[in-house]
């Protein structure tokens, strides 16, 4: 049972400070080496691991608390304890996921139970909360991206670079990731295999800082296809900015030869 100290305000209220449960001992307290927040498994992945740390030195298991988003119907499990062996101060244990959803998030949120939990100690991260998605994306195509902006030499010519064409069947979506190396999210479209491109992102922050004026964002205009036999050329239509204004519309293409079926 917590003490309580009572203390009587001058409007007469009684205000209650209820002391904190005692804090585990720092030879016992267990925390995530993970970082996870968003996690995409391939058709073929079926399990997430997940790296756990300690400051004990002797055998021992801790349990943990797991909750689970609706949903999942039993498709994804985790381990109700992780053991560490005598000495060990470093050890994973997996999440099982079976058959989810395609293209559909997951929350899963694990913790280590309280009993093992130093809540005094900063920087310890003892509950983990990731989501969980598995996609179908698969590599469709080859080709060569080209920038007129952000990749040309001092004369202002592209300097073209290989990209590679994903196509998601359960989504009837196309992709390309990071279209310019630097951590963008990817660029997706529908394409009925003819003339037909429709985007499906407005804007996309490229990844790059300008040394002056701070994050480049490609806003996309519009975009179009040119086909030549089985050559098929995709033309983004960008205008690229910053938070100070405009730098002017510059396309980028993706040219790639059509699989053969």
């Amino acid at each position: 049972m917590a003490a309580g100290i009572g203390l009587t305000s001058c409007q007469g209220e009684e205000f209650i400070y209820e002391v904190g449960a005692p804090a585990a001992q720092d030879s016992a307290v267990v925390y995530f080496a993970s970082d996870l927040s968003n996690v995409v498994l391939q058709i073929s992945d079926s399990t997430i691991s997940i790296d756990v740390a300690r400051y004990a030195t002797e055998a021992a298991t801790y349990n943990l608390d797991v909750t689970f988003e609706d949903g999942t119907n039993g498709a994804i499990t985790v381990p109700s304890s992780v053991t560490f062996e005598e000495g060990v101060l470093a050890t994973t244990f997996d999440v099982h996921v079976g058959a989810i959803e395609l293209m559909k998030n997951y929350t899963v949120k694990i913790a280590i139970d309280e009993a093992w939990v130093n809540p005094y100690a900063a920087g310890d991260n003892t509950v983990l909360s990731f989501n969980v998605m598995r996609e179908d994306f698969a590599p469709y195509a080859e080709g060569t991206y080209v920038d007129y902006f952000l990749y040309t030499d001092a004369d202002g010519n592209p300097q073209p670079y290989g990209q590679v064409l994903e196509y998601s069947p359960s989504t009837e979506v196309y992709r390309i990731q990071d279209c310019w190396g630097m951590g963008a999210a990817p660029l997706t479209f529908t394409w009925d295999g003819g003339e037909n491109i429709t985007l499906g992102v407005a804007a996309l922050q490229t990844g790059y800082n300008h040394s002056k004026y701070g994050m480049v964002t490609a806003n996309y205009l519009g975009a179009e296809v040119m086909t030549q036999d089985n050559l098929v050329q995709f033309v983004f239509y960008i205008k690229w900015t910053v938070s100070a204004g405009s730098f002017g519309e510059y396309p980028n293409l993706f040219v790639f030869e059509r699989p053969a079926e």
